[in-house]
């Protein structure tokens, strides 16, 4: 079986390619700032930057950004029902084709942050887009906000792949659920 994510709910926990994340989901999306979202976000988890997250310039690292967007994406997979285990079983999975990030505000050290993700579109044949947020806890302010457009492939071959009627109607449901 191919063991490249795994996720331990127990811990609040992915280990993603050998790396492991630790993102902690807001039950039930308590906590933070209702009308700060630009949509109903499908999962919501806080991270509290510590000093692994900073670079030379006193501030997060811009690669830590997308990880923690990627590793909120894997969690609200996982919540709709797709671990890695389920895209091994169906032989389709979702690929990164592009992303698309802005950066708006420095993250120090200490600081508490909310991280959320919704599915933005869905075509219901090969393409889906997950958007996310990344805003302060406290004040709400916008820090990142990005954009990932993923391709369903084919497991074994790589190839594009139509999505399984699963793969559409879920993702259609969490679509309808961000407006």
């Amino acid at each position: 079986m191919n063991d490249i994510t795994k996720t331990d709910h127990a811990k609040n926990q992915i280990t993603h390619n050998g790396v492991e994340y630790c993102l902690m989901p807001v039950p039930d999306h308590e906590g933070w700032v209702d009308q700060s979202w630009s949509k109903m976000p499908g999962f919501v988890g806080e991270v509290v930057a510590d000093k692994s997250h900073i670079d030379g310039f006193g501030h997060v690292n811009n690669m830590v950004y997308p990880n923690w967007a990627m590793e909120a994406a894997w969690q609200h997979s996982d919540r709709l029902g797709f671990p890695f285990e389920k895209f091994n079983e169906l032989g389709v999975g979702f690929v990164i084709h592009r992303h698309e990030f802005d950066y708006k505000a420095p993250v120090l050290e200490g600081q508490r942050i909310q991280i959320a993700t919704w599915v933005d579109e869905n075509d219901g044949r090969m393409k889906l887009i997950r958007a996310y947020e990344i805003r302060f806890a406290d004040t709400g302010r916008l820090v990142f906000k990005g954009k990932t457009l993923f391709i369903c492939v084919d497991m074994k071959t790589g190839r594009p792949a139509r999505m399984p009627p699963l793969f559409a109607q879920t993702y259609q449901t969490a679509l309808e659920s961000s407006r």
